[in-house]
């Protein structure tokens, strides 16, 4: 009988275990240490945390354009292999790591034109007043300001686009959007309520079975 009773004490300690373990699987989140870095000092990329996808979280990584210099890519730091071309882009970690914004230098037999400067107003907010947008400028080559609009994830909304806060227009339904300002704007990011699943009554599960 004592041995029996050990047997289940045992069976009981280890499907505990087992379960917990499938549960902590299903819900952790790997988190990674990143840093952003560049090869000049002129440049200082920027990351957001983006979406969790498999239970990985992902990052946003975004550089500019530099006078005097080239973007050329962006690479693991002590890693020559290219992750990336675009100013802006998602990468998914697998270790806590450096990611560095690789830029060349212009040729210095040219001649370079001083840019014309022009300013505009942007203005961005959200149609849910808890929800802080993440705004970054940078001026280009041209003179021209470009803006990149991150829309943070939320767990009680979903995002579902850019609009032109004026025309109503949709401007994109990416959680990064970016764009040279040419004029004076207003941007909204617009956001919906997630459903609240209803309950079921115990009495409606009752006269279902008994229907049965």
């Amino acid at each position: 009988m004592i041995l029996k009773r050990i047997l289940l004490i045992l069976t009981l300690a280890v499907t505990v275990f087992t379960l917990s373990a499938c549960d902590n699987t299903a819900t952790e989140t790997e988190v990674y240490t990143i840093d952003v870095t560049s090869n000049i000092e002129e440049a200082s990329p920027i990351s957001f945390e983006g979406l969790v996808v498999d239970g990985v979280q992902t990052y946003v990584f975004s550089t500019y354009e530099v006078n005097g210099y080239s973007f050329e890519y962006w690479h693991l730091e002590g890693s020559t292999d290219q992750l990336s071309t675009e100013l802006s882009f998602v990468y998914s970690p697998t270790a806590d790591s450096t990611l560095e914004a690789f830029y060349l230098a212009d040729d210095e037999d040219d001649d370079p034109i001083d840019p014309v400067i022009v300013e505009y107003t942007i203005t961005v907010t959200s149609n849910i007043e808890s929800i802080v947008v993440a705004v970054s400028d940078y001026l280009t080559n041209s003179g021209a300001t470009q803006y990149e609009l991150i829309a943070p994830v939320t767990e009680d909304y979903t995002f579902l686009y850019w609009i032109d806060a004026i025309s109503e227009q949709v401007l994109s339904s990416e959680l990064t959007y970016s764009f040279v300002a040419s004029s004076d704007q207003e941007i909204e990011a617009i956001y919906e309520m997630d459903e609240i699943p209803v309950p079921t009554l115990f009495y409606e599960t009752m006269f279902e079975d008994a229907s049965k």
